[in-house]
């Protein structure tokens, strides 16, 4: 099955989202952009491909057991635009401050999912909560410039996703999840 493992965003970050996704998909007259459902927003931490549906379980133990005493801090939402910045972006986004906290998870997952013995990919980390991809393979016409946020979000659910692409988009089914603990103030 086609799996990453992701942070849940809190009801309330995703409505601020959706709100700024529909104020850009008011004006995607020609559709170059297709829109992701606000329930299926998530920040991925990794993406693994292909794994063994054997193998969940052990990897869901193994994300369990790495994260038990991780405390992530609140983060910060900086903006929303187009991502990669490059000449042909693929996702319109909403950008996650990149710190030493987020990498340190990112690695501790990465450890997890090695010691459960399923392989992964080379990809940078870039922290990112995907609003709508980019349909074609060209410079998209709709100009999004971009909308600055500076939003605190707290993160508390580690979430390991099955994901069914389908012509509608994909549907994303958690198959497990952990809680990360909470930070003592």
């Amino acid at each position: 099955m086609r799996t990453f493992i992701a942070l849940t965003i809190a009801e309330p970050l995703t409505e601020l989202l959706a709100t700024h996704a529909d104020y850009i998909r008011a004006d995607d007259r020609n559709r170059e952009i297709r829109w992701v459902a606000p329930e299926n927003y998530h920040l991925t931490i990794e993406f693994l491909g292909e794994v063994e549906a054997a193998m969940i379980r052990s990897l869901g133990e193994a994300l369990a057991e790495e994260i038990a005493d991780f405390v992530l801090p609140t983060q910060c939402v900086e903006e929303v635009s187009y991502f990669p910045f490059v000449a042909r972006p693929r996702v319109v986004a909403a950008l996650v401050r990149r710190n030493e906290a987020l990498i340190e998870l990112h690695r501790r997952v990465c450890k997890a999912v090695r010691a459960a013995g399923v392989a992964l990919q080379r990809r940078r980390f870039h922290p990112h909560i995907t609003l709508g991809r980019v349909r074609a393979r060209r410079v998209p016409r709709l100009r999004i410039p971009p909308v600055v946020l500076g939003v605190a979000a707290e993160f508390s659910v580690l979430t390991l996703y099955e994901s069914r692409l389908s012509p509608a988009g994909a549907e994303y089914s958690p198959l497990f999840e952990t809680e990360l603990p909470l930070a003592v103030s």
